[in-house]
Parts: structure tokens; sequence; C-alpha cells
């Protein structure tokens, strides 16, 4: 083994010692919690929930593994089915503060279907980035039109491919998963700067001309959308336009529930629970958006039997958006002038 070789060898040795010196706090913890050796579930667990859906109670309504998890929601109520989960997890809303100990026993299969989709999601994002950074790609494809022929790019570009090779690999990573800017950021700039890289111009007046005339435009695109985004965020700081989720919050301590109480919902959680943060409430019960409708069909003991269920764990008030049809049997305020609805379960009646 040559010298070359043996120092790179130190060298990959030190940094995984380094690294792992770094993270074995984190593993400590995390296995500790878990009862088994971890360095955390988000791999295996968001591959699942971008297959399926986050909740359990997608798994549950696809008919999915909802029967193999270790701590599944605590089922109180058949029709309306009511989960709850106050205990053992802290947080605003539980099955989101930590999603591993609810999910724990998800089995990950692969899917073909699911996975294609992924694909085609991911690929649209990706668009989606290209697109946003077009003026740069335009450049980028005239500097290599103007060098082509005087070496070879590739050839550059092969000398360091260990560089853009991983950036390649961490996209192609999230691609099978879930794709957002600012997650896939940091990949995109190192295989920018590695494009820009292999670019060796043979100086002259004309290749002169041609980078200056290349880089104002895409420096003016740079700033054009730099300024649009001052321009929001000076418009949201100066104005204050309304903000829902706080009025909601201070609505609710109005009405009564206040910083530490419980509530139950019927709400889309994908939509935000940003007023319960807000308020620093704690919701531990739920029944799914699409079973209001069976509240309609409750009679008077029904009714009051529900009302003794959701009361059970501690929930103080029921928030549901958007507003609930007539004779769910649950007197309903408007919080606001917003489409969420509160129901008190401590003066509760019939409507």
């Amino acid at each position: 083994m040559g010298f070359l070789q043996q120092y790179s060898l130190r060298r990959s040795l030190l940094t995984a010692c380094l690294f792992a010196v770094v993270a074995s706090p984190l593993v400590i913890v995390l296995s500790r919690a878990k009862g088994r050796f971890t360095f955390g579930d988000a791999g295996p667990l968001n591959y699942a929930w971008s297959l399926k859906e986050r909740t359990q109670f997608a798994y549950k309504r696809a008919g999915g593994n909802f029967d193999t998890l270790k701590h599944p929601f605590r089922k109180l109520s058949e029709s309306p089915t009511v989960y709850e989960f106050a205990t053992p997890v802290g947080g605003t809303y539980p099955p989101w503060y930590d999603g591993s100990y609810w999910s724990d026993g998800t089995k990950v299969r692969f899917d073909l279907n699911g996975q294609l989709r992924l694909l085609m999601d991911s690929a649209r994002q990706y668009a989606a980035c290209a697109l946003g950074q077009r003026g740069f790609l335009i450049a980028l494809v005239a500097l290599f039109a103007a060098a082509a022929g005087s070496y070879s790019i590739w050839g550059c570009l092969a000398s360091v491919w260990p560089v853009w090779a991983s950036s390649l690999v961490g996209l192609g990573m999230y691609a099978l998963v879930h794709v957002e800017t600012r997650l896939v950021g940091s990949f995109l700039v190192i295989v920018g700067f590695n494009l820009l890289g292999g670019i060796r111009l043979i100086p002259s007046g004309t290749t002169r001309r041609v980078v200056i005339g290349l880089a104002l435009p895409v420096a003016a695109l740079s700033l054009f959308g730099a300024a649009n985004i001052a321009k929001q965020n000076l418009y949201s700081s100066t104005f204050k336009p309304r903000h829902k989720q706080w009025e909601i919050a201070q609505v609710l301590a109005q009405r009564g529930i206040r910083a530490g109480d419980a509530v139950a919902t019927i709400i889309d959680h994908r939509e935000g629970d940003f007023w319960a943060h807000l308020a620093r409430l704690k919701i531990i019960e739920e029944i799914p958006l699409e079973e209001m409708q069976k509240l309609v069909s409750l009679d008077a003991g029904s009714h009051a039997q529900l009302v003794r269920v959701l009361q059970g764990p501690g929930a103080k008030a029921i928030v549901t958006t958007p507003a609930p049809p007539e004779g769910t049997g649950f007197h309903w305020d408007r919080l606001g002038n917003t489409e969420y609805f509160m129901s008190s379960l401590t003066q509760e009646g019939r409507d």
C-alpha cells in the first residue's frame, strides 16, 4: 500500500472515530429509551409513512398493520370511534411529538405502486428546484458550450467524483422517500459547484464578455428573487396581517380553556395544530374527521355516554373544523371569525 493510500485510510478512520464520538451520546440516549440498540427510526418510519399516511388512523382505515403496533392509540368508543393518547408521551399532539413510540412495530413493506408514486413526486420537486434556478442552469449550459472542445469536461468531473457522487447518492436516497428543498439543498449546491468547477475557459476578450454577459443576468435574477421574498416579509412585519391560529388560541382562553388544559379534536391534523401549541394545550383524544356525521345519528343516551367517554381522560372541550353539521348533539361556538368551532364538555348540553 502506497503512502498516499495509507494517509487516506488514516484520515478516513480518524473521521469515522470522531463521528462516533460526537454521535455516541445521542445513540446511547435513543438506545436506552427504546430498550434496543438504535441510532434512530426516522429512515424506516418515514418510508412507511410516505408509502401510506403518517397517522395510525390511516393505517386502521386502510386495513394495514395497525394491529402489529406495540403502542397503539387506546380506543374508547366504537361509534363514533374515539382514540385516546394522553399518556405516556407529552407534547401538544402526542402522536406527532414522538412518532417512533406510537409507530413502534410498524412493518415496513415494499409497495411498487407506492414507490413509483413517491418517485414521481420527487421528480416534480426536483424539477421545481431546477425551474427556480433556471438562470443558473442556462448560464451553466452556455459555459459548457463555450468550453467544449478545449479540454475534457468529463475528465475534470471524474477527477473529483467522490465529492459529487456522494451528493447524487443523497439526492437519490431522498427521492425514494420525500423531497423538500430544505432537505436536499446542500446536495444541490455541492453538485452545482462541482459542475462549475469542471469548466475551464481559455482566457480571451470573447471569453470575458461571455462570462460577464452571463453573470449579470444570473445575479439580477437572484437579487430579484431575494427582493421578492424580502418584500413579502416586510409586508408581514409592517402590516401584521391576521393570524388565525393566534386568534383561535385567544378565543379559547376567553372561553375558559386555560394553559395546561386537555382537549379533544375532530379535525384533520395534517392541517396543523398551531392553535393548541400557542394556547399551551394538550390534545389527548381524537374522533376521526370522517366520523363527524356519526354524531348526528346518536340518541340522547348515546350522546351522554360519548360525553362521559370524552371527559374521562380529562378533556374540557372539543375543537373541530370545518363547521360541523346540524344535529350533532353538541353546542358549538365559533372561535372568533374562523372556521374553527368549540364545544365545552364541562357545560355540555343538547342542541
